[in-house]
């Protein structure tokens, strides 16, 4: 949870000023960044919420953020027809730049994804019935005698 508060700080900043998020992308037993894996568990995580990065990935103006994190997950998909070209390693830092900086611009899409997520506390209307009082059904019966044993419960 740490290092999931730790990301979204950082992509916060993004908001306020004019910055990258800088993601955490291993080197290989080459001493290469490849971003394979970073790409992999990144799509992972989409998968919490398929509908909502179907949104993102099918929006003009943010899709194209997602096709560099796309390029890199396929690079080495054992089904050949969804496997991306060779890529050179120019084009691996042409890409691995791309994906960076487009995490900002995904980041800025879901912005207001998360301020509808809030939702106001349920306030109850009327006073609450004492235990001891009469019942508001007009039974004249107390009301935990009456009504009270079938009302909903909360635990």
């Amino acid at each position: 949870m740490r290092h999931w508060n730790t990301i979204a700080s950082a992509l916060f900043l993004t908001l306020e000023k004019d910055d990258v998020y800088l993601p955490v992308l291993l080197e290989d037993a080459d001493g290469l960044v490849r971003g394979n894996d970073w790409a992999h568990g990144f799509m992972r995580g989409t998968r919490l919420r398929p509908y909502s990065w179907q949104e993102l990935i099918d929006s003009e103006e943010f899709g194209g953020a997602m096709l560099p994190i796309m390029f890199l997950t396929h690079e080495h998909d054992p089904d050949p027809t969804m496997r991306s070209p060779e890529i050179t390693p120019d084009k691996r830092n042409e890409l691995l730049m791309m994906m960076i900086a487009g995490m900002t611009h995904i980041y800025r899409y879901f912005s207001s994804h998360r301020q509808l997520t809030v939702k106001e506390p349920i306030r109850r209307l009327g006073r609450k019935v004492g235990r001891n009082e009469l019942c508001p059904c007009g039974s004249g019966r107390k009301y935990k005698h009456c009504c009270a044993p079938n009302a909903s419960k909360f635990h």
